[in-house]
């Protein structure tokens, strides 16, 4: 774990703080001229929202990707993860980062949160996220209590299909 005091302050004078140049070594990748956090945060531009923009390499879902070894031996990380991990500390094993100000270059702490995969797909914009903030069916039913109906495909509103069910009942019996 790093020592955050420490660590700010050594970035103030423009030194990277001692734990983070073993990184490459770790890897068993060759040491580069220029210390690993310093090659890290020189890929970052601040912007006027907050937001610490990568403006190295972006991968192909838009996150910043940093990429540590040469030709052969190559390491690709995510940059939001790198740089929470030099500042703030490990991310715990099964946890992801969320993205709170929803840009996927930023990489400031503030703006990144340690959350199960679950809770940063709900939080999203995704169909599955957006289906599970309803609180009414589209008919302005409450999605709620004995309302409720569960399905393999997911969630429907008990009034609703009550109302269905009749219609085709009545559809049936008259064209019978």
């Amino acid at each position: 774990m790093l020592d955050l005091e420490a660590g700010a302050a050594a970035r103030r004078r423009g030194k990277p703080p001692e734990e983070m140049e073993n990184w490459e070594v770790a890897l068993g990748v060759p040491a580069p001229r220029v210390p690993f956090s310093r090659r890290v945060f020189m890929n970052i531009r601040k912007a006027d929202n907050g937001c610490w923009n990568w403006i190295g390499t972006i991968g192909n879902h838009g996150y910043g990707v940093f990429i540590l070894g040469g030709k052969i031996n190559k390491h690709r990380f995510l940059a939001h993860r790198i740089v929470h991990t030099i500042i703030i500390g490990d991310i715990p094993q099964g946890m992801v980062i969320d993205h709170l100000c929803r840009n996927t270059r930023c990489v400031n702490p503030a703006h990144l949160e340690v959350v199960t995969q679950i809770e940063n797909c709900l939080r999203g914009v995704s169909p599955l996220a957006l289906n599970a903030r309803k609180t009414h069916c589209k008919h302005g039913h409450e999605l709620l209590g004995r309302n409720l109906f569960l399905k393999k495909a997911g969630r429907e509103c008990r009034e609703c299909k009550r109302i269905k069910d009749r219609r085709l009942y009545w559809e049936r019996k008259t064209t019978v």
